[in-house]
């Protein structure tokens, strides 16, 4: 198996489309999607953690509250 270096796709700002491709092979499913529930979660971070918050979530599904 060859190596590969994975990017978190929020953290990449300027991408470039190019006529490149390759093939791989994916790895096994650890889960079954059909089982898959999805919920609903609030948390309430410090400023100071921002930047996990980001390459967590999107920026649409993050809401600032100053105070």
């Amino acid at each position: 198996m060859g190596n590969y270096r994975l990017f978190k796709i929020t953290r990449i700002k300027d991408i470039n489309i190019l006529d490149k491709i390759f093939s791989r092979e994916l790895s096994k499913k650890l889960y079954n999607e059909e089982n898959i529930k999805m919920i609903t979660l609030e948390l309430e971070m410090l400023k100071e953690m921002a930047y996990r918050v980001y390459d967590e979530f999107t920026k649409e599904s993050v809401t600032i509250i100053e105070n």
